[in-house]
This record gives structure tokens, sequence and C-alpha cells, in this order.
């Protein structure tokens, strides 16, 4: 077999293997139904009430309406991409479980690792088959040429003492010799390989290095990703005067610690108390991603309800609220209101203010819930 179509051969066999490789672990699967979709894209978004659990995998009322939502936005032709940008732009980037751009990484990375160990083998050291020694010969030849070379060498200094050459004429015959003899070395060493660390050898060493950092680099990447949807400890507060402080003084405390998360309940809290619903709404949203808790989560089903008006979604997180802490009397007098004036249902009201004037009520307290539930019964009927 001539020589060019070995090496030809040995050249182009890696790279189909390398194809065939890359072709069958690339995702061919046919386009997914909307019902395959909503499932996906439920099973990459956090539930954020639900200790991690995809939106998938959660079984509560907020789960359920989410993936609701996805249905919606499914149906009305949006992208996968736009729907992770909705959730994220809402809720933050660590929402998403498993984002696209994971998923290209985990791809591209290993499809990046074969094409650099397939350059690696088929990559010749120069001057090897095509250089100096393919033209001169074997190693013993490539000897006697260089032998030859420096005594061409030694016969120009004594050429030159006799007057044979002038110093110009022996100067340019120095430098082809010379030029000659690094040619000769370099493709001596080429012809001679170090038998213990040749060139193949060194290949495959540096090769398998190549595959052992992709592998640590895919690994780290899937770890990080792991990381990044895993709640972080909740960090103790120090003793603070809640009583004697403003707002203004504790959105400067938070702002110095934002990781403390019973500071910035606390302020949730007072600006919840004053009214300033879509502050407090900001501040109990992060309390929730580190600390679900029912108060927090029924405070944010009520100000879903007064600033958006999304009545469902919010009775789902007061419900998921009360499943948390039944006896919670706060979560029980929001879905009361919610069920009666946001979605008209006296008989789920008349349920909720019932339950509510079971509970120890200041007298106050027990007359207002008692002409709700009037008028909730007038609905029912």
């Amino acid at each position: 077999m001539p020589s060019d179509l070995r090496r030809l051969i040995r050249f182009v066999l890696p790279l189909i293997a390398i194809g065939i490789l890359v072709g069958g672990l690339w995702p061919s699967t046919p386009a997914p139904t909307a019902e395959e979709r909503v499932e996906h894209l439920a099973s990459r978004i956090r539930c954020p009430f639900c200790n991690g659990e995809s939106l998938a995998e959660a079984t509560s009322q907020v789960a359920r309406d989410y993936r609701l939502v996805i249905a919606d936005m499914v149906a009305a032709g949006d992208s996968d991409q736009d729907i992770y940008d909705a959730f994220t732009a809402r809720f933050g980037e660590n929402l998403v479980l498993d984002p696209p751009a994971s998923r290209w990484l985990l791809w591209a990375i290993p499809t990046v690792v074969l094409s650099a160990g397939g350059l690696l083998i088929v990559r010749r050291r120069r001057g090897r088959g095509g250089g100096a020694a393919a033209s001169v010969g074997a190693p013993e030849s490539l000897e006697a040429a260089l032998s030859a070379v420096a005594r061409d060498l030694d016969d120009l200094e004594s050429q030159l003492a006799a007057d044979e050459l002038t110093e110009t004429d022996e100067a340019g015959l120095r430098a082809i010799y010379l030029a000659e003899a690094d040619r000769l070395e370099a493709a001596l060493a080429a012809a001679r390989p170090n038998p213990t660390d040749g060139p193949d050898r060194r290949r495959v060493l540096l090769g398998a290095a190549i595959l052992v950092a992709g592998a640590f680099a895919i690994t780290l990447a899937v770890v990080n990703a792991a990381g990044d949807n895993t709640a972080e400890g909740v960090v103790a507060a120090p003793p603070i005067d809640f009583d004697n402080i403003t707002i203004e003084q504790l959105e400067g405390v938070v702002a110095d610690n934002p990781d403390i998360v019973p500071m910035r309940s606390a302020l949730a809290g007072m600006l919840f108390d004053v009214g300033r619903y879509d502050e407090a709404f900001d501040h109990y949203w992060i309390v929730l991603q580190t600390d679900p808790d029912s108060q927090p989560l029924a405070r944010v089903g009520w100000i879903v309800y007064l600033l958006e008006g999304e009545s469902e979604l919010a009775a789902g997180y007061v419900e998921e609220a009360l499943e948390r802490r039944p006896d919670n009397l706060e979560a029980m007098w929001f879905l009361g209101n919610i069920r009666l004036h946001g979605l008209g249902d006296g008989p789920g009201a008349v349920q909720s203010f019932e339950a509510l004037l079971g509970a120890d009520l200041t007298q106050e307290e027990r007359v207002a819930v008692t002409e709700l539930l009037t008028a909730a019964r007038e609905l029912a009927t």
C-alpha cells in the first residue's frame, strides 16, 4: 500500500470514529408533545416552597398551580427558553434546576475532549515521514552525511589557511554547511526517537490526561449545578431590640447582613404591617428560598391577592401554609377573605370563618369574623 494512502487512512479513521461516537451520543428524539414539554419543564423548575423538589415531584397546591401556568405558556406557543426566562425573571436563577446552558455544556465538554484526543492521535511529529528523514534515508545514511559535512567544515579552515579560498567565500560556504548540518541533525533526531518515551507514548499519556481532565470537568459541572439548588443553612441573628428600631435602620442592618434570615423576616413583617406590600414581598420571597415557613408563605399569598388579583394562586399559597401549620389564624383569615371576595366561593369561605370562630379571638376580632361569616353564608345560599 502506498505510504501516502497509509498516512491518509491513519488520519481519516480516527476522525470517522469520533464522528460515529459523537453521533451516537447526540440526542435525536422526535419533537415532544405539549404534555411531554410541560412534564419536562416542570421537572427542571424547582418549587419555591417544597423543600427543593421540582414542580413535577411536588404535590402541593402551589406546585400544581405552577404546572398549570407552564401548560398555559406551552399552549400559547412560548418556547422552553421563554418559560425558563419568565420563571427566572420572577423568582431568580436558582429556581431552574438544570438550565439549558448546563445541558449543552455537558455535551460540549466530551465533544471537545474527543476532538482533542483525535487530533492528538493523528498528529505526526514534525519532520517525521515527510521531512528530512524520508528524503535522506535511514539513520546510518544521515550519520554518514553529517560526518561528511563535518569534514567539509574542517577542510574550509585548511583551504583558507592555504589561500585557496577568500574569507568571503569561506564564510558563505560555512553558512551553507552549518545549515545542512542543522537539517541533518533534525532529521536524525526524527528518525531515531527515544525508545522509552517515543511520540506515540507521549500522545497516549497526554490523551489520557485530557480524558481525565474532561471527566473531572464534567463531574465538577454536575456537582456545582446540584450545589446551586441546595438551600443554605439559616444564619442565626444577633440580638436586636425590634421594638425600638425603625424600618430604615433595619433595612441598613439587612443590607449589611443579607444572609441573616430572621432579620430579613422581621423587616418584611414591619413593611407588611405598614402596607408596603411590594417591598415586603421581595424580602419574604428571599426568606422562603432559605427557610420555608407558614407565616411568610401565607403573607406572600395575601400580597399576591392584593397586588396582582391572582386569587387562585394566592389561595394556593395560603392553603399550603395551612397544611404546614393548621393553627395559623392569620392564614385562616386570609383564605376566608380570598375565597369570599376573590373566588366567590361561599361554602369555602364559610368553612374558613367557622374555623376561625372556634379559635381564641379577641372580642373585636370575633365581631369582624362573624360579619364576614354572615356574608359568606349569604353567598353560599
